[in-house]
């Protein structure tokens, strides 16, 4: 069964006086989401990644495609999609009045939904998230950034969502502060079978949560996989590229992460992303460009153990072998 389904899904912006310049944020986007599963969805600042998040919660107007939660279209969706699928952003303390106790941001969410008993269940959602119910006569100022963060979450979850958009969640926070958000996110969905849509732009804070990722580039996803599968085998020049500039911080994976850097170190950094109709847009720094990369845009691939990719590279090997190269 599917929880979310994403299908050619595209967001474009146009401005200028008479608004004639065009710009497509998200490019005939398709992934799934199922019950209980975190998708992580990942790329650079600008990949599109936020706008595909901002287009599931209704806060931005797809131009194409369809987007489908539990089969159903959610434009025919009212107050019922709000409540099924919440969001946790990157600054929570710009969601809190700084006026008002943390404990009314989570009320006022249950009272404008109908839900009875707020003052209790906002009490519950405090105790779920760490937070006990002294916290709750706290005002922002006076609660971390982590604790802040947990005001955000029990607020997403005191509404029992089916799916959370987590965008950029933990990036604001210190590394320890980073691990306790994202054990806490775990532990959760492990309680309550939520849903999770994490986007973020390190590969490692990714890996921990999710069971598969999507990753963008220029508005299109060049790569889904099942996280371990993705960080093992990377399929795509651009996600190799990703991880041999994302930082390890064991010990024991860093001679390994060495390597990887090296074997991955033919692209042409510091090269502009294409962003044009037609061709890859990763071709301008990748170190295995062919012709066809300038002409033509390359579909996704089907390759083995679960993992897609859009690269030419595999088009011949999708075809003979199923992905072997």
């Amino acid at each position: 069964m599917t929880l979310l389904e994403i299908r050619d899904l595209s967001v474009t912006y146009k401005s200028g006086f008479i608004r004639t310049s065009r710009f497509d944020a998200v490019d005939s986007v398709n992934f799934d989401v199922a019950p209980g599963e975190t998708l992580g969805l990942v790329g650079e600042s600008g990949s599109g990644k936020s706008t595909t998040g901002r287009a599931i919660l209704k806060l931005a107007e797809p131009t194409s495609g369809t987007i489908r939660f539990e089969g159903r279209d959610i434009g025919t969706m009212g107050l019922e999609y709000r409540r099924a699928v919440q969001a946790v952003f990157q600054d929570p303390a710009s969601s809190l009045n700084p006026r008002h106790v943390v404990a009314d941001a989570v009320i006022a969410s249950l009272r404008r939904h109908g839900l009875d008993r707020p003052d209790e269940r906002a009490a519950e959602a405090f105790e779920q998230v760490g937070l006990s119910r002294a916290h709750l006569s706290r005002y922002p100022a006076e609660l971390s950034g982590g604790q802040q963060q947990r005001v955000a979450i029990a607020r997403a979850l005191a509404l029992g969502p089916r799916l959370v958009v987590c965008d950029e969640a933990v990036s604001a926070l210190d590394l320890s502060t980073q691990s306790q958000i994202i054990n806490l996110l775990a532990d959760l969905q492990a309680e309550t079978g939520v849903s999770y849509l994490f986007i973020a732009h390190d590969l490692g804070i990714v890996r921990h949560l999710s069971h598969r990722i999507a990753v963008m580039l220029a508005g299109r996803i060049v790569e889904i996989a099942p996280a371990d599968q993705l960080f093992q085998h990377p399929r795509h020049p651009y996600t190799r590229a990703l991880l041999a500039a994302s930082p390890v911080a064991h010990p024991s994976g860093r001679q390994e992460h060495r390597i990887k850097r090296a074997a991955y170190r033919p692209l042409h950094k510091g090269a502009p992303i294409k962003r044009d109709a037609v061709g890859c847009p990763f071709r301008a720094r990748c170190g295995r460009v062919m012709e066809i990369c300038h002409t033509t845009t390359p579909p996704v691939y089907d390759l083995l153990d679960g993992q897609q990719a859009a690269c030419h590279l595999y088009a011949e090997d999708a075809l003979l072998n199923r992905g072997r190269i």
